[in-house]
Order: structure tokens, then sequence, then C-alpha cells
């Protein structure tokens, strides 16, 4: 999804989608419109400094949640995220809102 994301590759992105999410994903790519939803993704993208993964969370045989720190220049920020085995592979299909991640050393600080 990330990759995809920083690419710009639209197709490769919504495939890591399944539900009511990818749903909505389509909608805003139909509204905005294929070339405009990859700058959007490339430029919402090209601040990430790093991702971390932790916290993975069982729910039951074909889903989990999944803790997601996103490492930026100046913040970081968390969300969880939640894939569900489908016929086509594991996929996002939840997205819960980001809250932010105080930081003790900022990305980038010089070590003395």
């Amino acid at each position: 999804m990330l990759a995809s994301a920083r690419a710009g590759n639209v197709a490769g992105y919504l495939s890591s989608f399944s539900g009511p999410l990818e749903e909505s994903l389509r909608e805003s790519i139909r509204e905005s419109g294929e070339a405009g939803f990859a700058k959007y993704l490339k430029d919402s993208n090209a601040v990430l400094k790093g991702v971390a993964v932790a916290g993975v969370q069982k729910l039951d045989e074909g889903a989990v949640n999944v803790r997601v720190e996103y490492v930026y220049q100046d913040r970081n920020e968390a969300q969880t995220v939640r894939l569900e085995n489908t016929t086509a592979g594991w996929k996002i299909t939840r997205i819960d809102g980001a809250e932010r991640v105080k930081t003790l050393v900022p990305y980038g600080t010089p070590i003395r």
C-alpha cells in the first residue's frame, strides 16, 4: 500500500483495500480523477520518513488489528489498521483516525 502510494500507483494502492473502505476510495478517485488522486498519493507520502508496525491483535482466524506508526520530520502519528483475509489475500478494511504520538527525540536530531 505505502509503496504504491509513494509511486502514485492508484491501481496498486486500491488493490490493498476491500469493503466499504475500498468503495470510499473508488469514489474519491472518481471525484478527483486518477491523475489527481495519484498526485495526492505522491504528495501526502513524500514527507513520510518511516513506518513502524507493532501491536498485532488477532481478532479471529481471518482478521487482525495492527498499530501502524508513521514517522514524519516534525511528528509521529499512529493509527489502528484492520486487515482481513479475503479470497484475494490480506486487505485493509478499516483505518482508524490518526493520533499524535509524543516523540522524545524528533526525527533527524543530531547526536552529540
